[in-house]
């Protein structure tokens, strides 16, 4: 029923086909990421927790960026 989505149907196809993610997703999941580490230092976590955080953070957000942001026929 998901595929079949008004709103979700078309990016869960174009990640499947493609693995597509729209730039949109990939603002949103960078800018929790980077709120995420945010909330960590006004929290006053140690600073090794911050930086394990960071690192894991950083190979998911580079994940993400080495994904296309649109179906191969739509990036010309």
């Amino acid at each position: 029923w998901l595929l079949e989505h008004k709103r979700f149907g078309p990016r869960l196809l174009a990640w499947r086909i493609s693995r597509v993610i729209p730039l949109p997703a990939k603002l949103a999941a960078w800018g929790s990421m980077l709120a995420s580490l945010t909330i960590m230092a006004i929290a006053r976590r140690p600073l090794w927790q911050i930086a394990l955080a960071a690192g894991v953070m950083a190979i998911g957000a580079t994940y993400v960026a080495s994904k296309p942001s649109r179906p191969p026929s739509a990036a010309s």
